[in-house]
Order: structure tokens, then sequence, then C-alpha cells
């Protein structure tokens, strides 16, 4: 049954992604190259807006139902019908793709929640850290084979076979989910979970300091990665190569590293885990500082110092996943993971934009040090919340 569980758990994580990674990363790019102004590319980021709201409707999920394989067969079937009718369209119907692409994304909004809340139930404590590592490996995959390996050969392909091969690809794993149905039984069936659940989250008294640690970790990493595409810019890189460097390489290191993280830190402590998070965190950053002293002529050298920050993203992100599945109520899953995955962006979000603000003024330098300051203080957080705490486990 694990065999089972991780086959299934791989594939949608892996389908899932491919749509969002595309319009999220490709199409931009695509659209910039078909003379769309920056305005028009800002607007069409609207469609991503669900997701991030998602926890807003995700108690829904948690109470009605006896099945979460029920929720993903038809909002997967959903996601696709919508996405499918861009093949009829151009990239000039702006307001119409907006639309269908807004509609997939709150279908695939709804799949997640029911595909987490799955995974939170489905898998034993000792199978949980496999489990975020196929989760954290799959995404990593969707996002490398949808806004990486489409956005290579959209040229040959064209808009219209890429929608349908995007199409197809997500529609693919309700197979599995419609012969195991069965096996997705809620453990706590029409429960009476309401929207006001979300704010009794910060009263779970265990919750409180994983809270702060969760708004922080995923800061230092993902902003240094985030400029060390424009820094290998602004050092004479090409856009092609910083793009196979940080896009494809790294990108590849995320994956196997995901995977890799989830096996190897099965049998460790929550306590070591997260500090392996942070000490991922800080080394990827110090990767980021060395960055500042390569040059056009040390091109491998930055390759291995991109793939380095990959693998500790992989790192960090699987950890992440992993102790988020772990601080939730029972009976309300969809809406406690759903709600992390807010906090997790809720700070990174305007920082990333303000850490734009503090590299113009004073140099990307002190920016990565900011971060590696985040890093270090992320350590001494985890170090002296988690000391006395056993790990929590709800199923």
């Amino acid at each position: 049954m694990p065999a089972k569980k991780y086959t299934i758990l791989f594939l949608l994580y892996t389908t899932q992604t491919l749509p969002v990674a595309f319009m999220s990363t490709a199409l931009p790019t695509i659209m910039r190259m078909e003379g769309s102004t920056l305005q028009t590319i800002t607007f069409m980021s609207l469609t991503s807006l669900p997701l991030t709201i998602r926890f807003l409707w995700a108690s829904l999920i948690d109470r009605y139902g006896k099945r979460y394989f029920n929720w993903v067969t038809v909002f997967t079937v959903l996601y696709a019908l919508f996405f499918f009718p861009a093949y009829f369209l151009d990239l000039q119907d702006i307001p119409a793709l907006t639309v269908l692409f807004t509609l997939s994304m709150l279908c695939m909004s709804i799949q997640d929640i029911a595909l987490d809340a799955f995974a939170i139930t489905a898998l034993k404590a000792g199978q949980r850290s496999i489990g975020n590592g196929l989760q954290t490996g799959g995404n990593y995959l969707g996002l490398l084979l949808g806004g990486g390996v489409l956005l290579l050969f959209y040229d040959k392909l064209g808009w219209k076979n890429t929608i349908l091969i995007l199409s197809l690809l997500t529609i693919l794993p309700i197979v599995t989910t419609i012969l195991y149905a069965k096996e997705s039984e809620k453990t706590v069936s029409n429960q009476k979970v309401h929207f006001k659940d979300i704010f009794s989250y910060f009263t779970e008294k265990e919750f409180r300091s994983w809270i702060p640690i969760l708004m922080l970790l995923i800061i230092p990493l993902n902003v240094a990665l985030s400029f060390s595409k424009p820094l290998l810019i602004d050092k004479g890189f090409g856009l092609a190569r910083v793009g196979y460097m940080i896009g494809i390489s790294a990108g590849i290191a995320k994956v196997f590293s995901g995977f890799l993280t989830g096996i190897v830190l099965k049998s460790l402590t929550l306590r070591v885990k997260l500090l392996a998070a942070v000490a991922s965190s800080a080394a990827g950053v110090i990767f980021a500082l060395l960055l500042l002293h390569v040059d056009m002529k040390q091109e491998t050298t930055a390759l291995v110092y991109c793939i380095v920050m990959g693998i500790m993203v992989g790192i960090n992100m699987m950890v992440m996943n992993e102790t988020s599945m772990k601080y939730v109520r029972e009976g309300k899953e969809g809406l406690d993971y759903s709600t992390q995955q807010f906090l997790r962006y809720l700070l990174y979000t305007p920082l990333l934009v303000a850490c734009g603000g503090l590299v113009d003024d004073y140099g990307y330098a002190v920016l990565f040090y900011s971060m590696l300051a985040i890093s270090i203080i992320l350590g001494g957080m985890v170090f002296y919340s988690f000391s006395h705490k056993r790990e929590r486990h709800i199923f």
C-alpha cells in the first residue's frame, strides 16, 4: 500500500504543477516575445490569486464528502476543462484567457487542498517523510517541465500543441484516483468545520512556536536565489545561460534533492530536521555570496554554485512541507495546511519586492548578508523552541 500511495501522490503533485508552471514562468516569457506589454503580463499574473487565498474555501473540503479522491477527481477534470479552451484562442484574447486560467487555478486549488488532506491522513508517521519528499520533488519536477522544458520546445510545439499536452497530462492521474477512491476515506467525516476555524488555529498552544518559524523559513534562501538571477545578468552572463544555470540545472537539483531528503531525514526528529532546513538555508545564502566573486570566465563555478543552491532549496522545502503536515488538527487537515501555505508567503512576497530597493541602494552583498542573519536567527529560534519538545504525531 505505501508504494501505491507514493505513486499516486507523485503523479498528482507533478501533473497539477505543470499548467501552474506554464502560466507563471513560461507564459510571461512567451507573451513578451509576442509583443505584449508589461502591464498586460502583470495583469495575467492575477490568475494565480486563487492559489494564494485557497484557505478561504478549504473548510468546505474538510466538511463535505466522505472521500478525498472524489474531490480530486472532479476538480482535476474541471481544472483541465477550463484550461483546454485556450487551445481555440490566441495570446491576443487576454480577457478570455484570464477568465479561463483563473477558473482553472480555482479548480486546481480545490484539488490541491483535497490532495494535501489525503496525504496527511493516509501517510503514517514513518511514511510521511518519504511522502513529502515525493511531494516536493514532484512539485519541482512539474515546475521544471511546465516552466522550463516546454518553454525550450515552444517554438517547435506552438501554442495549440502546448495547451493540448498540458491538458492531457493534467487529467492523466484521475485513472488512479477513480480506481483507489475507497482508500481515500476521511478519518473523520462530516466534521462541523467552518471558516472561523482559521482563527482558532492561532490559539493552539502547540502551534505557537511553529508559526513564526514557518513564516521566516522560506525567506532567506528563496530571496537569495531570486536575486542571483539579476546578479548573474549584471555580471554579463546572457539570459540563456542564466536560464540554464538557475532555471534548468538548479531546477533539476531541486527535484532530486526533494526526493532524497525525504529518504535521508526519514528517521530524524523534528528538531533535527528543522535545524537541517535552517542549515540548508544558511548554506544556500553563503553560495549566493560566493557568486558575488564570480566573473564570466568562471561559468562552470557559477553553475556549481547554482546547483548547490538548488539542492539547498529542495532540502528546505521538503522539511517545511513535512512539518506543516504535522501541525494540523484532526478533521481540519485541509484548512490547517492551506492556512500554513498562506502564512509561508505572507511576509515573503512583500519582502521580495522591498529587497529590490535594498539592492538598488546598497548592493547585493548587503541583501545576502541580511538573509544570512535571518538564517542565524532562525537557527536560534528552532534550537530554543524545539529543544524540549517531542515530535508531534497526529495519526
